[in-house]
């Protein structure tokens, strides 16, 4: 068998890191790889714990700052990288030269994967070496992107398979019992409409614009799912909190706590393919987008019934028509995708590269 190099799990909670948890867990459970190898600048992934009680191998690396030790580690890490491994790679970019520079060197005969999940960057420069790295690295490893739109801004021309995202939507099915012993753990009363942001709380998220909203919002209390990442942007948002917004941290157990939620809200101007709103989608919850990532959402996000585009604010007559649905039969009768995203890409990696593209997430 195979081993299996995983690159791009991080420190954060985050949906990429949600994601490739439940990838990992997969590949273990089927034993289609003879070893699994996380390969990370951090010095704590998150899940590490876990990973390392199921038997994971972690090499961490120094980090990208200190450029001539990370080459160095990276060398070493994949060393034993032979003929018929499989190197896995989240991408948000190509701007990572020196990590894709030696996967390619190392990969032999092996398959490289290449997971795209973005379709935008945050300033000009790293767009720059991003389009220089896609043009260098053209010809590497088999290409995945998340939507269309990702497709495009990840690998160009070059053709890819589509596969959206899966969540294990067995941990996210509505439960009323979990919504009561939630909310009256946080001393919300059972009419009161609850607005719920799942994710780690930073600039690129845009918690804040959630935030100012809250202020005109007094008949509602926003729940906030995620950990600061610290900085100024922390102390804009804490600066601008009111009455009405609670704040949890970081959460496992994410599927009860959209339970106790009325209205799943994703405030962050741009998304691939946001995890969390199909979270929020298997739980039967209402998803609300502003305008900058709802024109980009995948089509089988954007066009679902219960996602909804807001402007810069939130009518109290749609929050209480909304609110309505808390008790509807679609928040307890979601049914399981025939197939995820977690299937596709084991059958990339460890089949013949064949796939069936296209797995919905709200079939």
């Amino acid at each position: 068998m195979n081993k299996l190099y995983i690159f791009g799990i991080t420190s954060a909670c985050g949906g990429i890191e949600i994601l490739m948890h439940n990838l990992v867990r997969e590949v273990l459970n089927r034993g289609v790889a003879e070893k699994i190898i996380i390969v990370t600048p951090y010095d704590r992934t998150y899940h590490e714990d876990e990973y390392l009680k199921w038997g994971i191998e972690i090499r961490h690396l120094s980090s990208f700052g200190k450029r001539r030790l990370y080459k160095k580690d990276l060398r070493e890490a994949l060393l034993d990288f032979d003929g018929g491994d499989i190197a896995y790679v989240n991408l948000s970019s190509f701007s990572n030269w020196p990590l894709l520079f030696e996967i390619k060197k190392h990969s032999k005969d092996g398959r490289i994967i290449l997971h795209g999940h973005n379709i935008r960057l945050s300033s000009r420069l790293k767009g720059v070496f991003h389009m220089l790295g896609r043009l260098f690295f053209s010809r590497m490893g088999e290409r995945v992107a998340v939507s269309e739109d990702c497709s495009r801004f990840m690998f160009g021309s070059r053709s890819s398979h589509i596969i959206y995202n899966s969540v294990d939507t067995n941990l996210l099915r509505f439960s009323e019992e979990k919504r009561s012993d939630i909310r009256s753990s946080l001393g919300i009363e059972s009419q009161r409409i609850v607005i719920g942001c799942v994710g780690r709380i930073s600039k690129e998220k845009n918690q804040l614009a959630l935030v100012r909203l809250a202020k005109d919002c007094p008949y509602a209390t926003f729940v906030f799912v995620g950990a600061f990442q610290g900085g100024s942007y922390e102390q804009k948002v804490k600066k601008e909190t009111v009455s009405n917004c609670i704040f949890l941290g970081p959460k496992n157990n994410v599927g009860e706590y959209l339970s106790s939620f009325d209205i799943l809200f994703v405030p962050s101007p741009r998304e691939a393919f946001p995890l969390v709103a199909i979270e929020g989608l298997s739980n039967g919850l209402t998803v609300c987008f502003g305008k900058g990532a709802y024109d980009h959402l995948p089509r089988v996000v954007r066009e679902n019934e219960h996602t909804r585009l807001i402007g810069d604010s939130l009518n109290e007559d749609f929050l209480a028509s909304e609110n309505k649905q808390r008790w509807s039969e679609v928040r307890s009768n979601w049914k399981e995708p025939p197939q995820t995203c977690y299937d596709q890409i084991i059958a990339l990696a460890f089949a013949n590269g064949d796939c069936e593209h296209n797995a919905s997430p709200n079939k």
